[in-house]
């Protein structure tokens, strides 16, 4: 009987009924289903997935697609390592909304640095793009603009629990560079040993840009102006809980005279041209602004990729009127050795190389 009610149905009015009907979500499994992780988002449609299994993908300049979920299956970003190998950069994202997900991948030894526009970004370049980057790693990639990645024309990616480590820029933006109405979000981040010749060791912005970083860790990155962060050109840096310690060069931030510098509950201190000046002069000691060494449990946190502080640190939450300061929690139980001075961070950055 149902067979028979069906076929009553008129044959334009079923294929109109069919063609609304959603499109079931694929999942691309790399290598299995698909040799490689541009062949794997290649093969999907927007809704679908593609997970990668664990190990080391010698592949650059890949596109990723709208409304595609690019995973780790394990959900580990050391587990799914891909490898630019100083081909080019790693991971480009054009004109991608928020329904486009990056997770759990390491992007590693990307470079940019032929004619414009593939001089900017070594890691991931987004134009006019919004993906959601969660537990991501960025490490040892080079820019001539923008050494980690490289943000342009409006896009408003969020970064969540992500790592930006030892990349390095010609320019500006050794971590991170936002410029031309760009809105990062960036939540429970680290920016570690990061570089830039000129200005953003950590983080730069720039031209109508507007970065909103909460509970972040700065460690150890440096460059002329702003070690930490720089901010130019009419643009606005709100930070909320962030910690901005030990760069080997450049003060903690910098704001020219067009920006905005907004900072709550934040820990500026040990960085080697100043922690509260200049425009931040008037900040320290209200809205819970500090300026307190962290105490980190490890001697070396960049080295041994450890940014736990101890449970008697001011930034910890039950040392702090604001809660926890910074992306990482207690983690050890006892006082660390006596404070860091920036000269002894800079003699290990040095020792120690940029090497992830």
């Amino acid at each position: 009987m149902f067979r028979q009610s069906f076929l009553a149905v008129p044959l334009p009015l079923l294929i109109l009924f069919v063609l609304a009907l959603p499109a079931a979500a694929d999942v691309w499994y790399v290598p299995v289903d698909a040799p490689t992780i541009q062949a794997g988002i290649d093969s999907a449609k927007a809704g679908d997935e593609v997970v990668v299994a664990c190990g080391s993908y010698l592949e650059h300049s890949l596109q990723m697609k709208p409304g595609v979920w690019l995973r780790s299956e394990a959900g580990d970003p050391g587990c799914v390592v891909i490898d630019a190998q100083s081909q080019g950069r790693v991971l480009s994202c054009i004109g991608t909304d928020n329904s486009t997900l990056i997770e759990a991948v390491t992007l590693t030894n990307g470079l940019a640095n032929e004619p414009y526009p593939f001089d900017l970004g070594g890691g991931l370049f987004c134009e006019n793009a919004s993906p959601q980057i969660t537990r991501c790693i960025f490490a040892n990639n080079q820019g001539n603009y923008g050494g980690g990645a490289y943000l342009k024309d409006g896009s408003s990616p969020t970064f969540s629990e992500c790592i930006f480590i030892a990349n390095h820029s010609e320019t500006m933006g050794g971590g991170l560079f936002c410029f031309n109405s760009s809105s990062p979000s960036l939540v429970g981040c680290t920016f570690s040993s990061n570089s830039a010749v000129e200005d953003g060791g950590g983080l730069y912005c720039s031209t109508s840009s507007t970065a909103t970083v909460t509970a972040c860790t700065f460690y150890a990155n440096q460059a002329l102006l702003g070690g930490g962060i720089s901010c130019f050109n009419q643009s606005v840096c709100t930070l909320e809980t962030v910690l901005i310690v030990f760069s080997p060069e450049g003060q903690a931030c910098h704001y020219d005279v067009g920006s905005t510098p907004l900072l709550t509950c934040c820990d500026l201190y040990g960085n080697f041209a100043g922690d509260w000046i200049d425009s931040l002069s008037a900040m320290l000691g209200i809205d819970g602004n500090i300026a307190a060494d962290p105490l980190f449990c490890a001697d070396e946190p960049h080295a041994q990729q450890d940014w736990t502080i101890a449970n008697v640190s001011p930034c910890a939450a039950e040392q702090s009127a604001c809660g926890l300061i910074g992306a990482w929690d207690v983690g050890c139980t006892t006082t660390p050795m006596a404070p860091a001075t920036w000269g002894g961070v800079k003699a290990r950055y040095r020792s120690e190389g940029t090497g992830f």
